[in-house]
């Protein structure tokens, strides 16, 4: 994702001190970026870039159990990587009552993925209460909110937070 924004930040010119808001349409199947030029206006460019979501399954949304409060507080604290309230609350769960799910992209096999820029968590709904697995997709969230790479840090997920790759 990051290598996309830096190309289509090449290709409309964003300045590189711009603060580069990205956003996927999954209607329109597009990505919006919006930034502040140079005298403080609001510019906004919108790709026709296909994106990849995983609509081919049929997933519902779901209301976050009470425990995945506490599951935030232990991640926050695990991580060291604070989440504010406006973030986790525009986080969405969405589940799918299948064993696993994909993407039509990749040939991988998931049973939760998270879309950080969309604020959106996928988990197959035999694990919408597996603390391993939810803790999991929310530390991805908290990457994100914090600018930090893609991945799995074997510092984050294994040492600290004992939620390794599944």
């Amino acid at each position: 994702m990051k290598t996309l924004l830096l190309l289509l930040c090449l290709l409309f010119s964003v300045p590189a001190s711009a603060q580069i808001i990205p956003k996927i349409s999954p209607k329109r199947q597009s990505l919006v970026l919006t930034w502040r030029d140079s005298i403080g206006q609001v510019v906004q460019a919108e790709t026709s870039i296909t994106v990849s979501l995983p609509y081919k399954h049929s997933f519902q949304t779901y209301h976050p159990p009470a425990i995945y409060k506490t599951w935030w507080k232990e991640i926050e604290k695990c991580t060291n990587l604070p989440i504010s309230d406006a973030s986790e609350n525009a986080i969405k769960f969405y589940y799918v009552d299948a064993h696993s799910f994909y993407f039509d992209n990749l040939s991988i096999q998931f049973v939760g993925y998270t879309f950080a820029p969309t604020h959106r968590i996928y988990i197959v709904y035999r694990d919408i209460t597996n603390p391993r697995i939810v803790k999991h997709e929310m530390i991805h969230v908290l990457m994100y909110e914090h600018g930090l790479p893609e991945g799995h840090p074997k510092n984050l997920f294994r040492d600290d937070c004992k939620v390794d790759h599944p």
